[in-house]
């Protein structure tokens, strides 16, 4: 999604901002650190990058050569909490919290419904086995790793949400991948030909693809025939999402429904989740799938993700104040 990943798109968002707050703002060329002033205060915002890491996805505050995307800007380098470190926790929290989150199993001899299997401290979607079906998952016979968990698999669109504090600023929901056969590609062809050039920030993906074609009865080998749709990827930010510069908010497109309706509730509940040393003028995502009913199952929760270009209204309000009141006092 490089629409999230363009510095200048980000520049822009705060150049917009500017004059609603009547601020000046200064970037340090050589640290990315964007200095803002304004109502007499001085505010320090720090900037995260993505780069390849022994072959997987990473975020840094420094703008290395081996650095090639932008994931904006913030008032803190890093803030970190058990709920967003740890999936056993925070589907622990949502129970507590009476929270939808697909149901967990303890043992595979109770596993009724198709499943993954999950790292309880993992990003970006790695070291994840599945989908498997009951049958299947019974007779890999997995023995289970430290911090791993089955999960309940549940079809329908992948939800990511971004939250300043209490507050929901953007929804996005993607579509879960899927491939058309034309009778005489295979399913890998297929793959490759949606693969994007957005991929080289991202790793080999290929035992994702198997695995979810093989849930399917398919092989990366298959031709699939003509008129027939396969799932390939169930993950947020898969490479298979084609690139676009358009802004994917759906926020103002949900208003009025379930979903904005479950997401507003939800996010008073996990910002509480947040310790009290840490909670204020913070930026965090929730994942999630949203099933064909509107109803969300609550995955995960990020801390220090990327930042939405349209969070930065609500970072300033709280920095700030509110772009209400300066304009109020401009009038008076």
């Amino acid at each position: 999604m490089p629409y999230n990943y363009n510095a200048i798109v980000h520049t822009r968002a705060v150049k917009a901002l500017l004059p609603r707050y009547s601020a000046r703002a200064h970037l340090d060329i050589n640290t990315f650190k964007l200095e803002l002033r304004g109502r007499g205060k001085r505010i320090e915002l720090h900037p995260q990058f993505v780069m390849r890491r022994n072959g997987a996805r990473a975020y840094t505050p420094r703008m290395a050569i081996d650095a090639p995307g932008f994931l904006g800007w913030r008032p803190y380098f890093n803030k970190v909490w058990p709920a967003a470190v740890d999936k056993a926790s925070f589907k622990e929290y949502c129970g507590h919290h009476e929270l939808p989150t697909p149901k967990q199993f303890k043992s595979g001899d109770v596993v009724d419904v198709d499943v993954l299997v999950k790292r309880s401290r993992s990003s970006f979607g790695q070291g994840i086995v599945g989908p498997l079906r009951p049958e299947d998952f019974k007779r890999l016979n997995l023995t289970m790793a430290d911090g791993e968990f089955v999960e309940a698999f549940i079809e329908g669109g992948i939800g990511k949400f971004w939250f300043w504090n209490d507050t929901l600023a953007v929804i996005e929901i993607w579509p879960m991948i899927d491939v058309q056969g034309d009778s005489h590609s295979t399913a890998l062809q297929l793959i490759e030909a949606k693969r994007s050039t957005f991929a080289l920030l991202l790793p080999d993906e290929r035992d994702c693809w198997a695995a979810a074609l093989r849930f399917q009865g398919i092989e990366l080998a298959t031709v699939i025939p003509k008129g027939k749709t396969a799932i390939v990827d169930f993950r947020y930010q898969s490479s298979l999402h084609p690139p676009s510069m358009k802004n994917s908010n759906l926020l103002a497109e949900y208003r009025g429904t379930p979903v904005v309706e479950q997401l507003t509730a939800a996010g008073k509940v996990f910002w509480n989740a947040i310790p009290e040393s840490v909670r204020e003028n913070v930026v965090y995502t929730i994942d999630a799938i949203v099933d064909p009913r509107q109803k969300i199952w609550f995955l995960e929760m990020n801390c220090n993700p990327l930042m939405h270009p349209d969070v930065y209204p609500l970072m300033f309000d709280s920095l700030l104040g509110s772009a209400r009141a300066v304009a109020q006092e401009a009038v008076a």
